[in-house]
């Protein structure tokens, strides 16, 4: 800052020492105003209930965005468990067992599903 400025901010500062207090008036309702607003702000204010049923289970999965999510990631998952992975396979064109091998997809190497259904419960 400069001299200048400094001249200019004390002499504010100086007009502001001189000048008077706020009156009596003034101060009297300054003060029953901020009383008044106290009161207020002490008043138990009424808690907002809540919708019983599905509006709360929508709130609390995150509103409707969320909720139409978890249905598109359940029905992925429905129809993903639902048909073989064999079929699924076969809609993308082998791209899982040309990734993961045919031991990943099918889950036994070189075994087929006859020869499983025979082993068990005595059927041959």
């Amino acid at each position: 800052m400069t001299d200048e400025d400094d001249d200019i901010l004390a002499g504010h500062f100086a007009a502001a020492r001189a000048a008077r207090d706020p009156g009596d008036d003034l101060v009297a309702r300054v003060l029953s105003d901020a009383a008044r607003v106290q009161a207020e702000a002490a008043k138990p204010r009424p808690v907002p209930r809540t919708a019983p049923g599905r509006g709360g289970i929508v709130r609390a999965l995150g509103g409707w965005i969320a909720v139409s999510g978890l249905a598109a990631a359940c029905a992925a998952g429905v129809a993903i468990g639902a048909y073989l992975p064999d079929t699924i396979d076969d809609a993308t064109g082998g791209v899982f067992s040309a990734t993961l091998g045919t031991a990943s997809v099918t889950g036994y190497a070189g075994i087929d599903a006859v020869e499983l259904a025979a082993g068990v419960g005595g059927l041959e």
